[in-house]
Order: C-alpha cells, then sequence, then structure tokens
C-alpha cells in the first residue's frame, strides 16, 4: 500500500446518465455518490451538500467545489469547513458540511446565479475536489459537465401562427427568459422570414437555406421587418423562426410559424355620390367646388333636367358634365351607368347653406342629393 502522504493520482472524469462521480485515488477511495446541485437548486448551500462512499479509513478533510461556464470562468466556488468523514457511506444529512467561505464572480451570469439560486441556459462544469484537514493536499477531484436548457424559454409570439396580414413590414415579436446580458462568447439570436413556393411545407422552406430576411445577433424581442430587407407580397406565404446559436451552432430553436399578406381589392369609386328619391337629414359637404355624382339611367338616351334648390327652395338650372362621355362636357345622359361632374364655382353657392341637388328623368322621376358647399 502507498503510504507517502503525498502521493495522488488525478482524474477527471464526465458523467452522464447516473449522476454520480469517477474518483482519483490516495491511499484511501473516496467516491461521490449523490449531489443535490441542479439547474433549479445552484446555491452555495446545495454545492456542499453531497454524499460520500469512503472505502478507507476515518479521516478529516475539506470539500471544495467550483462551477464554472463554457470558457472556463468561476462563476461561484464554495470552500467546506474541515470534516470527519466515516468509513463507508456518508448521506448529506449525516454529513452536515459547513460552509467556511463563498465567492462569487464579477460576470452577468453570476450575479444571475446568485439572485435566483437557478442556472440560465447554457453549458457548465461542476467541479469537486476533496483536500485533506490541512487543505493541502489533494485526496479527489471530479467534475460533471450540467446542461441547463429548461429554464430558457424560446418561443414566437406575434404574428400568430397562419396569421393573415394587412402590412407588408410586420413587427416580428419572440421571447426568452434570459436577459440578453448571459449570453458567453460565441452566443447570439437569429431571425429568419422565408417565402413559402406553392407545395412545399414551412420547416422546408426556412431548411432551404434562401431567406427574404435574416438578421443574427438581435438583441430585442420586436423585430420591425426593415425597407431595404426584400420586400413581402401580397398573396404569398413567409415563414419565420428564432435561433440560438453558440459558437456557430444551433443550440436552440423556436417553432416554426407562418403568415401571409392579404391580397388588397381595389376600394370602390366612393367620389360618385348616389342620387335618391327620398331625402333624410343627412348631407354631404363638397370639396373645391366640385360635386361628384352618379345616376343610373335604365332607359334610353335622354337629355336630363338639373337644378339647384337653396333652403328656401329657390330653383336655379344647372349644367353638370357626364364624364362617362369620351367627348366631354355633355350633360347627356345614356342607358347604363353616368358618372357627372357639376362644377359649383360657377354659381356662386352661399357656405353655410345646405343646398339640394335635383335631377328630372324623361320620365319625370326625380332623384334628389342634400350637400353643401364648403
Amino acid at each position: 500500500m502507498l503510504t507517502n502522504r503525498n502521493l495522488f493520482i488525478r482524474l477527471s472524469c464526465l458523467v452522464f446518465l447516473t449522476g454520480s462521480f469517477s474518483v482519483s485515488l490516495h491511499a484511501q477511495s473516496i467516491m461521490i455518490i449523490s449531489k443535490a446541485f441542479s439547474t433549479f437548486n445552484a446555491s452555495p448551500e446545495a454545492m456542499l451538500s453531497i454524499g460520500l462512499l469512503n472505502t478507507g479509513e476515518v479521516r478529516t478533510v475539506e470539500l471544495d467545489s467550483r462551477l464554472l461556464d463554457s470558457d472556463g470562468q468561476t462563476l461561484l466556488s464554495v470552500r467546506s469547513a474541515p470534516f470527519q468523514l466515516k468509513t463507508g457511506s456518508s448521506s448529506p444529512v449525516e454529513l452536515l458540511i459547513r460552509e467556511k467561505d463563498e465567492q462569487y464572480g464579477a460576470s452577468e451570469k453570476s450575479s444571475y446565479i446568485r439572485n435566483r439560486k437557478i442556472l440560465p441556459s447554457g453549458t457548465y462544469n461542476l467541479c469537486y475536489t476533496i483536500l485533506d484537514q490541512f487543505g493541502e493536499t489533494m485526496l479527489n477531484e471530479s467534475c460533471e459537465e450540467i446542461s441547463s436548457e429548461y429554464n430558457s424559454d424560446l418561443l414566437l409570439i406575434s404574428p400568430f401562427d397562419g396569421a393573415e396580414l394587412d402590412t407588408k413590414f410586420p413587427v416580428l415579436i419572440w421571447h426568452h427568459t434570459d436577459p440578453f446580458e448571459l449570453l458567453n462568447s460565441g452566443e447570439f439570436f437569429r431571425i429568419q422570414v422565408a417565402e413559402i413556393p406553392k407545395g412545399q411545407k414551412a420547416e422546408s422552406a426556412i431548411n432551404d437555406g434562401s431567406p427574404v430576411f435574416m438578421q443574427e445577433h438581435i438583441m430585442n424581442h420586436a423585430v420591425s421587418y426593415p425597407i431595404d430587407a426584400l420586400p413581402l407580397e401580397e398573396g404569398k406565404s413567409y415563414a419565420w423562426l428564432v435561433q440560438k446559436v453558440s459558437r456557430g451552432v444551433i443550440v436552440q430553436r423556436t417553432e416554426v410559424w407562418t403568415f401571409s399578406i392579404r391580397k388588397t381589392t381595389p376600394e370602390p369609386d366612393i367620389r360618385y355620390l348616389t342620387l335618391s328619391k327620398k331625402l333624410d337629414a343627412g348631407f354631404f359637404t363638397v370639396k373645391n367646388n366640385k360635386l361628384y355624382f352618379r345616376l343610373d339611367d335604365e332607359y334610353q338616351t335622354a337629355q336630363l333636367k338639373y337644378a339647384i334648390l337653396d333652403e328656401n327652395n329657390h330653383s336655379m338650372d344647372v349644367t353638370p358634365i357626364n364624364e362617362s362621355i369620351v367627348a366631354a362636357k355633355s350633360s347627356i345622359s345614356f342607358h347604363g351607368y353616368n358618372r357627372y361632374l357639376l362644377n359649383l364655382g360657377d354659381y356662386h353657392l352661399k357656405s353655410d347653406v345646405i343646398y339640394t341637388l335635383k335631377v328630372v328623368t324623361q320620365k319625370n322621376e326625380v332623384y334628389l342629393l342634400k350637400f353643401r358647399n364648403n
């Protein structure tokens, strides 16, 4: 048996499924068999709450535990006071390891862990070193890689999946729970928008690698579609998603959602007002002395009678222009849809009086329209 007190073998082991640690052996064998630390319990107390198996003799030891980020920077270190380790297995309750010292790093991630006692998303190394009672000789060192992805939701908010939009410049809204300041070196978020060709699925359109818009290193949860990107077109559908990239590798992504740009239909020409046979309390305000109106004449071509009545029912003959006729400056009505322009500037109307336009057809049918010349 080796008896030299300062002789040791150092062994680091990455543990995946069992949760146990491989150890380096001195004259006696010490193994970590349980731990309380997890992505949801990242406190200094949890760093010291471990179970040990000692196959050697009883001795007094110290425990040094360290949490490091993927760049090897120390986020939290905790040193225990000396404690006695009996032969056989010892649970955390039996050991009652007391803290002697704790130190947090100076990074934003360290502050996050100090305040919330949970790990933000990312990859970490949790290392334990068992020292002799003088804190000088290393009896054992073990490291485990911890991946924390469940603490960071990454999801799309708006436009909703399958939404039909009226704008060609939508605001794309997404969300993740970790602060942007906690991103490690080489980590960033990327947003992509891709056109979905007919017959293709949204996922395939994204994976084709030909986005109409892509922006990396986004530091905002609301991204406006830029005017200098490829324009979004009416009647077409688009897929979008957000990805988290670490050192060139996609480590997290949202679902792929879709939206489409609604086809616009030409607005009806409401410039031409429709006359009616009965008047109500409403009236139309004319701008720039130009009154546009329409009359659907189901009879043959005819010369109609046009007049304007004031509030006292005084009548004044007027002559509108039928804009439906190629040969302008005619007030003759033709079979079908007739569009007229009446230039009120020729008749010196008052702005504070409500007038009535009266049109009489060949069959003595009367059509009326109330208006005020502004």
